[in-house]
């Protein structure tokens, strides 16, 4: 089996139609199964595109793709989504399902199936809400690169999907202290929370204990919040 994820969590990595039909390529040579984790299809910045890769040839019938209402409505804790796939891998997955969470609440299942009926008709228009809602997500994320880059934090500008990595190598920040075992990253983030009042997530958790260092230079930074949190966002970065 081949995991993929586009957009990619947490860089904001969307893959080329050029390297999904790579990617394809080596499924169907090697006969692997692709789990695509699509989650953040429908928060594609522009003038990226998002490509299914259920859509290449030979890929339907061995490709179990995953989406998310919490991620693409703003209701994540809702926890609730879809899968999309041949019956084959379906019917295995529902049998999986009903043998260990065995239900979902009914009420959401309802929201969510009413709430894509009503989006349907307008999705290849100008009125489509996840249109409307990338270009929305992209002016939020320009504002945060150039507030972390006004203070020496380089920002990995994603190309989609909630968050924004922040280099922090350049920053002058908290010196690490001689019995601290921590990542930098942490220690960082810790300080960055008490000092400047913004906080981030260290990359470092996306690590196993053996490669945490991977992750020291670097903080995970959402950009998906109200109009509001991002204004004293920015005022904490004017005060830096």
């Amino acid at each position: 089996m081949l995991l993929m994820n586009t957009p990619f969590n947490p860089v904001g990595k969307v893959y080329t139609k050029a390297e999904m039909k790579k990617i394809a390529d080596i499924c169907i040579r090697h006969n692997l199964i692709c789990l695509s984790d699509e989650v953040y299809e429908f928060l594609v910045f522009p003038p990226h595109k998002h490509y299914k890769i259920a859509s290449f040839p030979g890929m339907w019938e061995r490709t179990i793709t995953i989406g998310s209402a919490g991620k693409v409505f703003g209701v994540t804790g809702w926890k609730i989504g879809w899968t999309i796939g041949p019956a084959p891998f379906i019917n295995a997955m529902q049998l999986i399902q009903q043998n260990t969470t065995y239900a979902f609440c009914t009420p959401l299942q309802e929201a969510l199936a009413q709430t894509i009926e009503e989006i349907l008709p307008d999705m290849n228009t100008k009125d489509c809400l996840f249109r409307k809602l990338s270009v929305v997500l992209a002016e939020k994320r320009d504002r945060i690169a150039n507030a972390l880059a006004s203070v020496g934090m380089w920002p990995v500008v994603p190309q989609g999907g909630f968050f924004m990595l922040a280099n922090i190598s350049n920053v002058e920040g908290p010196k690490r202290e001689k019995d601290d075992k921590r990542p930098y990253d942490v220690i960082f983030n810790e300080w960055m929370m008490k000092n400047k009042g913004i906080a981030g997530a260290p990359l470092s958790a996306f690590f196993n204990d053996a490669n945490s260092s991977f992750g020291d230079d670097y903080l995970r930074l959402c950009i998906v919040k109200d109009d509001s949190t991002i204004e004293r966002v920015l005022e904490c970065f004017k005060k830096w």
